[in-house]
């Protein structure tokens, strides 16, 4: 009797993952950007509200006394397509939220000399730069969701 009566009182055991970091809110940092080599962007990419930039835009955007949000991405990277389709994707809420801001991407496989002007390593080229007076702000290299740009621009 004494031993059911224990068994009653023992709470049951809750079962545990098996790593903390499957319920974390950090789990989106664990994209591998090996897995998105094997995903194609057969399709044009979708530019939505992101202004095309070339090297007369770009100068103009910056020097202008608001801040300007560069994407300088490569066609020949996937990891790079898809941070495009993400900021692409973002720019949707982000070009009506800020119209004092300007929100732009680079195409480094088309203007690669302007690219290596600003851009200094071939890993930049996935990163969001936010220029400010004519100099780098801040930056992101990031690879989670469109919120994620929303809200870092929000920041």
């Amino acid at each position: 009797l004494q031993e059911l009566a224990e068994k009653r009182r023992k709470p049951e055991t809750v079962k545990s993952y098996k790593t903390v970091i499957s319920r974390s809110p950090f789990e989106l940092d664990l994209v591998e950007p090996i897995l998105l080599e094997n995903y194609s962007f057969k399709n044009t990419q979708d530019w939505h509200q992101l202004q095309s930039l070339n090297a007369d835009t770009l100068h103009s955007a910056i020097k202008e006394n608001k801040i300007t949000f560069v994407y300088f991405w490569n066609n020949e990277s996937t990891v790079s397509q898809y941070v495009f389709y993400l900021w692409a994707e973002a720019s949707k809420t982000l070009v009506p939220r800020y119209p004092d801001a300007a929100f732009g991407a680079l195409a480094c496989h088309e203007l690669g000399e302007l690219c290596e002007d600003y851009v200094t390593s071939a890993s930049e080229q996935r990163t969001i730069f936010a220029f400010s007076d004519n100099a780098v702000h801040a930056k992101t290299s990031g690879l989670r969701d469109p919120k994620y740009y929303i809200d870092w621009v929000h920041l």
